[in-house]
């Protein structure tokens, strides 16, 4: 998005705010500084790049962005286990991209780009019937390159945008939220032209519901915490959408400590960059302030997400759900593998989950 100067009023918060580092208003204000005047600076080192700041700036300066910039020049820290999973996205030999499903005319086309079997099952049923459903490589945003310290690339943007438009796409409904914010937001601050409308998940199931109020067969009266991915920071309207779906389908959305701009990711950059003892401290915070908050669900809109949080939740006495699969229990239909695939231990899945805890540094995808 990029940082804006004439913005920036030097007034701390951002780094003030930060979970992940020591600044008072007086010492985050003289890092911005500091950071503008390519001076060596600590918070290059502590970032996990969760976009925080650019959440509670309260002037739209984007501070992230800055650090990203300086991170860039420095070099961040991460496993090569992590930069080859980020690499995979976009991968074609991997995630071969395809039609999976021609949909009906006039209808938006829904874009799964890697992450179609990552939670099994969840895009069935009435939501998705309708809809061209494209998948692949060829139309991931790449927006986690953020998590290795990278911006992404806008000769790549511009590749991707074309492949998508290519599709015939009009209006494209992303599960993936860093490829919505990829092509919805960072695309158009790079001057790109996206010939087609984005609509993020969040956005689509609301809009859906509200015009088809009688397909709601069952109000689900669960008391419901919110986990956001990081890359909504960048779009953090997606709170009202989420807030919106869960009032329509009997769900109240509990009160937190860790919600809206104050949220904590689900820390799977900060596992490969500081390991998993250091990402498992917020992670515990995150649950137990679910927890305390009287939910007995967990949402998650984001599969990683889900997988980082779903047996913890359970264990902590919260029904891991994702919201697409929460929303289809409200439409009456069955889930195969329940609200959150508990128990997929398919040899992907667990590669996977063993790169975002920092369990193996390395790996030959060829093994799994």
């Amino acid at each position: 998005m990029g940082f804006n100067l004439a913005k920036c009023n030097f007034c701390g918060d951002c780094l003030d705010q930060c979970p992940h580092s020591d600044f008072t208003k007086e010492t985050a204000a003289e890092e911005i500084r500091k950071l503008i005047n390519n001076e060596p600076t600590k918070i290059t080192k502590e970032c996990i790049t969760c976009l925080k700041c650019n959440d509670i700036c309260p002037t739209g300066a984007n501070p992230f962005d800055l650090i990203l910039w300086r991170i860039e020049q420095e070099g961040f820290q991460t496993t090569e286990a992590f930069r080859k999973l980020v690499a995979l996205q976009e991968d074609e030999n991997v995630f071969p991209s395809q039609v999976l499903h021609e949909g009906k005319p006039g209808m938006p086309t829904l874009c799964t780009c890697c992450f179609t079997g990552f939670i099994p099952n969840l895009f069935e049923g009435q939501l998705f019937e309708d809809m061209k459903h494209i998948e692949g490589g060829a139309y991931e945003g790449q927006l986690a390159l953020n998590h290795m310290g990278e911006r992404v690339p806008k000769e790549f943007l511009q590749k991707q945008v074309d492949n998508i438009a290519a599709t015939g796409a009009k209006e494209v409904v992303f599960f993936h939220d860093d490829c919505y914010e990829a092509f919805g937001v960072v695309a158009l601050e790079n001057e790109i032209d996206v010939p087609f409308k984005c609509i993020p998940m969040s956005e689509y199931i609301r809009n859906y519901l509200k015009a088809h109020p009688e397909k709601i067969k069952k109000k689900l009266n669960r008391k419901v915490a919110v986990q956001m991915c990081c890359s909504q920071r960048l779009s953090p309207w997606q709170n009202d959408y989420v807030s919106e779906i869960l009032e329509m389908i009997g769900c109240e959305r509990m009160k937190r400590t860790y919600d809206y701009e104050n949220q904590l990711c689900c820390q799977c950059a900060a596992a490969p960059s500081k390991g998993n003892d250091y990402a498992e401290v917020y992670r515990d915070k995150n649950i137990e302030d679910a927890q305390q908050s009287g939910a007995d669900t967990m949402v998650f809109s984001c599969a990683i997400c889900c997988w980082i949080f779903r047996y913890k939740a359970k264990a902590a006495g919260m029904e891991p759900y994702m919201l697409i699969n929460l929303v289809r229990e409200s439409l009456g239909e069955e889930l195969p593998v329940g609200g959150a695939a508990l128990g997929d231990d398919r040899p992907i899945v667990q590669l996977g989950e063993k790169i975002i805890t920092k369990a193996v540094d390395d790996f030959d995808l060829n093994a799994h």
